[in-house]
């Protein structure tokens, strides 16, 4: 890209693990000398249009899926994970996909979760993760979105060619875990629990 637009060479350090994936942006724009600012991080969601979704606030929403490009969370652990946290909390549960939808998740059904089985459009799922109070998800799209807005959440990255200092969450208040330490190691079961500790220990 840099030989098609620039004349020059463009210095970046990619072996910079430390650095986000927005200085590497900046640093692209860098030659054009331009003013840059602390980068805004945010997005505006419209209010919601479609009142066949409009259901009830839910306190925390997790998107399940991952686009392909990385590992989504197991239908299992979703499954155990929701069913503590409405055993131990009061909390209310909204579940969102992208194209796949785990076998085990298409009959979960609870007064107090909300199982959205059809394909959210971007904008209501923008005002979705906009209206909760707490969202938890893989590294994908939404999770971004959801990063953008400033939401508590809790992150699952699942490949060491992601780390989350390049890609992770802009928000205030997050929390990461990487299961490509922990599942060589641990069950379903077993990550289920410990993203509720991490959860717990969040809010």
């Amino acid at each position: 890209v840099s030989r098609r637009y620039f004349t020059h060479p463009i210095s970046i350090q990619w072996r910079d693990y430390s650095r986000h994936q927005i200085q590497f942006n900046l640093d692209v724009l860098a030659p054009l000398n331009l003013d840059q600012d602390p980068p805004i991080c945010k997005l505006y969601p419209e209010t919601m249009g479609n009142d066949d979704i409009h259901d009830p606030k839910s306190d925390i929403l997790i998107f399940c899926s991952s686009g392909g490009s990385n590992t989504s969370l197991s239908g299992e652990m979703v499954k155990e994970w929701v069913e503590k946290v409405i055993e131990k909390t009061s909390y209310n549960v909204r579940l969102c996909y992208g194209d796949d939808i785990p076998d085990s998740l298409k009959k979960l059904s609870h007064p107090r979760l909300i199982n959205m089985l059809t394909r959210v459009p971007f904008s209501d799922l923008l005002t979705l993760i906009q209206e909760c109070s707490f969202y938890m998800g893989p590294d994908t799209g939404p999770t971004h979105m959801a990063s953008f807005l400033n939401k508590p959440m809790l992150v699952y990255y699942s490949t060491r060619h992601n780390p989350p200092t390049r890609w992770g969450s802009q928000s205030s208040h997050h929390d990461i875990v990487r299961f490509d330490y922990l599942r060589a190691s641990k069950t379903d079961s077993q990550l289920a629990q410990c993203l509720y500790k991490r959860f717990i220990a969040l809010t």
